[in-house]
């Protein structure tokens, strides 16, 4: 599950793809600031970066990211 806090949860992989493939013309360019690892947990915080072709736009965010058995099991995503 992919929370974006205020807004849409995608569940599954083949929903985040769709997601990524509707929404990036190109891939994001990531920029990670922080890393805090506890148990199975992982923030991240930084800046990512996307076009629409003509147009960049750059966004600060603070994920969390929740693993169960060595994956990735659900990310809270939190961006302005």
């Amino acid at each position: 599950m992919w929370n974006f806090i205020g807004g849409r949860t995608l569940r599954g992989k083949t929903e985040v793809l769709q997601w990524m493939d509707s929404t990036y013309i190109q891939p994001p360019e990531n920029s990670v600031d922080t890393m805090i690892a506890e148990g199975e947990s992982l923030v991240v915080i930084g800046t990512i970066t996307t076009t629409d072709g003509s147009t960049e736009t750059t966004s600060q965010y603070c994920d969390v990211w929740t693993f169960r058995q060595g994956k990735l099991a659900a990310v809270q995503a939190f961006v302005v």
